[in-house]
């Protein structure tokens, strides 16, 4: 993830504020960071699952005036993000996929259904 900011009056070019790799980056409910230490803090709502991310990071500045700022996420980035925000319906999805298998298999017989991953071979083979 990339924060940039760029003057709103007078722009004289975009300055990058901070940059963290989102994908490698420490998650956690409530953590300690510094200059080379980013996080992500994960805050839950009244639900077990996570209603916030908050990316906790050291960034120097001495800026005056008014700013644009812009915040890039990286495809990875968003899907590591979903990942930690979604974690209790996904695993909801993997049982409910797991369950849907497993009474194919007994009502079909396991040898006529197709392979697990068969979804990933018919995308590479398109």
């Amino acid at each position: 993830m990339r924060i940039t900011a760029a003057g709103w009056a007078r722009n004289h070019g975009e300055v990058t504020i901070t940059e963290v790799d989102l994908t490698t980056v420490k998650a956690e409910e409530s953590l300690t960071f510094g200059v080379n230490n980013p996080g992500l803090v994960l805050s839950k709502g009244w639900s077990r699952n996570v209603r916030q991310i908050q990316l906790c990071c050291y960034a120097p500045m001495r800026f005056t005036g008014d700013y644009a700022v812009r915040v890039t996420l990286e495809k990875e980035e968003i899907a590591r993000l979903y990942a930690l925000t979604h974690a209790a319906e996904i695993e909801q999805l993997r049982r409910a996929q797991s369950a849907v298998r497993e009474a194919s298999e007994f009502v079909l017989g396991a040898d006529e259904l197709p392979p697990a991953n068969s979804a990933d071979t018919f995308a590479a083979a398109n």
